[in-house]
């Protein structure tokens, strides 16, 4: 029997871009709000997300090719 290669689903690689944001805010001193990140915008090279902090500015991060990075 031959197995198929495994297969990550639109929303399992949303997920990982989301926490992988919130890790990115998180080093960088962020106590996460709430429910955490807000997608902004999906394309295909990557994902932008908002990420709310309690008592600081949120923070946006592009997460590209396993690399996240602040914007602005």
């Amino acid at each position: 029997m031959m197995a198929l290669p495994a297969t990550r689903s639109p929303v399992a690689a949303s997920v990982s871009w989301a926490a992988n944001a919130e890790n990115y805010a998180r080093e960088r001193g962020c106590q996460v709000k709430g429910l955490g990140t807000e997608l902004i915008e999906a394309r295909a090279d990557g994902e932008i997300h908002k990420v709310p902090c309690v008592g600081s500015d949120s923070f946006l991060v592009k997460c590209s090719n396993g690399i996240c990075q602040g914007l602005l």
